[in-house]
């Protein structure tokens, strides 16, 4: 079996969520006795025959070209050409942008060795998309970062409060403009609550505030670090997706952080690995965005908080999660089970 790893990721690719993944399968490795390299420098120390694990697609494309014989682990982390579709629509860009990105997977797609999949959603898709099968040459990880705090339940007045966060971008299939309109019809009827959006783009989101005519919403920014202390505060999580591809395969790294720090999710029933893994019964918030609609989501969210609170209830069905789904042994020893199945006879 191999017994080293070169995991290529160029420090523009280090963010929390990336990092945490990454160190999850070095770990995977290290602890089953794989030697682990780090390199930053794609035009140095390339080896013939090496085996690199890989977060970026265009990176595996330029180490193919120096290196023709090199293994490649790849992690796929969405699917760039339908994410540039949704955002630009049939502009030139937008078609030129699509065009590009399907080169770039397609080559990923068939000169990797082992594939790493955030869903089953995602791995059924490239099947379909490109008429493969990746048989055993996969292992299916879900993007998260954080570890359950269960002292973030014991905040104050926080599930007394009618308080909602959204922590995260402004992107199109974010949905942060139908965010604000639930918001908004709650606050319509209940004057007190607050929704605060932590977001790094704080122009674009007052803009968007100001267009909708939203009271009582908080823009600011918190560093990483702060986040998940900033999160105890809130009740309620907002993770609100159409039903799209690009929703449909991903494991966004919110639902973990609301969820670690005791948060409340109010999601939609688009993301098929959350539909697979994540049951919060009487506490469930979860809507079908082609059939509920904004006046009966905040009818529902409203009855839900005006409902006896179950802490208890909330905290065992968190802990199942975190152990069956968000569970560091449990995914390192996948990884690492498909890694010495695909690699065992090299």
């Amino acid at each position: 079996m191999i017994n080293k790893v070169k995991f290529y990721i160029p420090k523009i690719a280090i963010n929390e969520a990336t990092d945490f993944y990454v160190k999850l399968i070095e770990e995977s490795l290290v602890q089953n006795g794989v030697d682990v390299e780090n390199s930053f420098n794609l035009f140095r120390g390339v080896k013939s025959n090496e085996v690199i694990f890989v977060i970026r697609l265009i990176d595996l494309f330029l180490i193919k070209l120096l290196n023709p014989k090199a293994k490649i682990i790849t992690w796929f982390q969405g699917v760039p050409p339908e994410e540039c579709y949704l955002i630009k629509g049939r502009s030139f860009k937008g078609m030129l942008g699509v065009f590009l990105f399907n080169l770039i997977e397609k080559n990923a797609i068939k000169k990797s060795e082992m594939f790493v999949f955030v869903s089953e959603k995602m791995k059924n898709h490239f099947e379909n998309k490109y008429g493969l099968g990746f048989e055993d040459r996969n292992v299916i990880l879900p993007c998260y970062n954080k570890h359950l705090d269960e002292n973030s339940f014991n905040y104050k007045d926080k599930y007394d409060i009618l308080n909602f966060v959204y922590a995260g971008g402004m992107n199109k299939w974010q949905c942060v403009e139908v965010t604000l309109k639930i918001f908004k019809k709650i606050n319509k009827y209940e004057k007190k609550s607050n929704l605060t959006l932590l977001t790094f783009h704080k122009e674009k989101a007052e803009e968007l505030i100001d267009k909708l005519n939203v009271r009582n919403v908080t823009v600011k920014y918190v560093k990483l670090e702060d986040l998940q202390e900033e999160l105890k505060k809130f009740k309620y999580g907002f993770i609100y997706r159409e039903r799209d591809i690009v929703n449909q395969v991903s494991t966004p790294t919110k639902m973990n952080s609301y969820m670690a720090a005791g948060v409340i999710p109010i999601y939609t029933n688009v993301i098929e690995s959350f539909e697979e893994n994540i049951d919060l019964g009487i506490h469930e918030l979860k809507f079908d965005p082609d059939l509920d609609t904004i006046e009966s989501i905040s009818n529902q969210i409203i009855l839900h908080h005006k409902s006896k609170k179950r802490i208890d209830e909330l905290k065992r069905a968190y802990r199942s999660i975190f152990n069956n789904y968000y569970n560091d042994n449990m995914n390192k020893q996948k990884f690492f089970n498909s890694f010495k199945s695909i690699f065992n006879k090299c």
